[in-house]
């Protein structure tokens, strides 16, 4: 094959990969534009993403074995990682990079100081799930069975880097976007604590997994969906809208005679209440408070998804255990339990496009909200401080092409000058090395930043942002896709 067929082909799998996800994406902005799906039902898909098709998508996918009557051995995802080992500190490296970029791009568009832990957010976490999945999963289907990415599944490797990347994602998204709290400082202050202790003890109090009333109004209204990238809602006018059973149970419990009582209910409903802050409370000692921030990020951590890739490596672990659901002999579907195996797996299949639909209807509300929002008179963006444009647009540049180039680079220095990868692994593991860095903004910094407490403007301008990516994704991210296949497949 000569050099510009080989480009051809490589640019004409990331197109179709990219293709198949935007195709995807676009039934659901149907659906949600004519009205099939509103917030409720984009909440029950999403539920149903987070709870059952993505956990067993990544389950099934360690445990699998194609049941061809074929003499080969089956796939052990487990025999590899000795040498996939990078995959599970990769995302500090990630998040590394991201916040680097964050800052370049916060100082040329002139970022407003009160905007800028937004910009490196927005820059440093990227979605790790549902398109990463998704793309994965194209790219192996595009590829012969006899090349390296046909005949390994990327998503293996995928499930192995997902291990760590959510705690760091909460942990430093946490802390990064931990709310200024003066009345904290007043009080330590009251108190003549060590500025040192306090300074800390306030910094972890504050962290936004810390914000217990936000938290309880999620648990309760949100059925615990802020720790899922295919569960979070790209538009504050769908968090609204899905707030209408909140707002039912409220107004059920007040009369329109008692103002009183309505001020007290509706402090309790929403995140931003600070009914709690009147009443003096001694400042939490550094230890207890830091345990209550671990036990949260934890909380976050395991999550089915992740509960899903861990459960499926353990019974990988052990060939018999895996022999009861599927056939690791003949191939020939003749396991004890594999009609269970193949029932679970059919599920999972249907991970990809539910989620790629819950984005398509992302997309259609954040178009509504952005028509909205452009019929407003530049005093109204001016006073419900929205992030600015130039930092918006800074945000899509630094995302979708400054961190895949800084990505790229750095997978093809360590593959040419230190890491060894095996041939028969070695095209797919360079490919999940990269394709972590070309993917949008993380859903998840939506629900950090309004955990933080943060203006509306801010809101609704990284719902924009996120929205701003994936509309430049069929150019963008098939550039990068395209180069990222290309190298992936040259180095196997």
């Amino acid at each position: 094959m000569s050099a510009i067929q080989s480009i051809y082909a490589t640019f004409g799998a990331s197109v179709r990969s990219v293709g198949t996800a935007m195709t995807l994406a676009a039934v659901g902005f149907y659906l949600h534009q004519r009205g099939f799906i509103d917030g409720q039902g984009k909440k029950t898909l999403a539920l149903i993403s987070q709870q059952v098709t993505f956990p067993l998508f990544l389950f099934t996918k360690i445990i699998y074995c194609n049941q061809n009557w074929s003499d080969k051995p089956c796939p052990d995802v487990t025999k590899s990682l000795q040498d996939v080992w990078l995959l599970l500190f990769w995302p500090i490296y990630v998040v590394f990079c991201g916040t680097i970029v964050g800052h370049f791009v916060g100082k040329v568009t002139k970022t407003p100081k009160q905007h800028m832990r937004s910009v490196l957010a927005a820059c440093a976490l990227g979605n790790t799930t549902g398109l990463p999945i998704t793309l994965l999963t194209v790219v192996h289907a595009n590829f012969s069975s006899t090349s390296d990415l046909g005949r390994i599944d990327p998503t293996l490797f995928l499930s192995v880097y997902l291990l760590l990347y959510p705690a760091l994602q909460w942990g430093y998204g946490g802390w990064l976007l931990a709310p200024d709290n003066l009345q904290a400082t007043e009080k330590s202050k009251d108190c003549e604590l060590p500025t040192s202790t306090t300074s800390i003890t306030a910094t972890l109090n504050q962290n936004v997994l810390n914000n217990l009333e936000a938290a309880a109004y999620y648990d309760k209204h949100r059925h615990g969906l802020v720790s899922a990238d295919e569960g979070m809602y790209v538009s504050e006018g769908n968090l609204r809208d899905l707030d209408t059973d909140a707002t039912s149970e409220t107004t059920s419990l007040i009369t329109k005679t008692d103002p009183e009582n309505y001020q007290s209910t509706a402090l309790s409903v929403q995140p931003e209440g600070k009914s709690l802050d009147a009443v003096p409370s001694p400042v939490p000692s550094m230890e207890s408070t830091l345990l209550e921030t671990m036990q949260n990020i934890s909380s976050r951590c395991l999550q089915p998804p992740v509960i899903g890739s861990i459960t499926g490596l353990l019974i990988a672990i052990f060939p018999h255990v895996r022999g009861l659901l599927v056939d690791l002999n003949y191939r020939s579907s003749s396991a004890p339990f594999q009609w269970f195996f193949d029932g679970l797996y059919v599920v999972g299949l249907s991970a990809v496009p539910i989620n790629m639909m819950i984005l398509g209807c992302n997309l259609s509300s954040s178009a509504q909200s952005w028509i909205k929002r452009s019929s407003l008179s530049k005093s109204s963006f001016a006073n419900n401080n929205f992030l600015p444009m130039p930092s918006m647009l800074g945000i899509v540049v630094g995302k979708m092409l400054l961190q895949p180039l800084v990505g790229i680079l750095s997978v093809a220095l360590l593959q040419r000058y230190c890491l060894h990868v095996p041939d028969d692994i070695d095209g797919s593991f360079y490919l999940v090395l990269m394709i972590v860095f070309l993917c949008p903004t993380a859903n998840n910094v939506m629900v950090m930043i309004e955990l933080s407490g943060m203006s509306d403007g801010a809101k609704e301008g990284i719902a924009t942002v996120i929205g701003l990516q994936y509309a430049a994704a069929p150019i963008l991210l098939s550039v990068t896709m395209s180069i990222a296949i290309g190298l992936a497949s040259h180095w196997s």
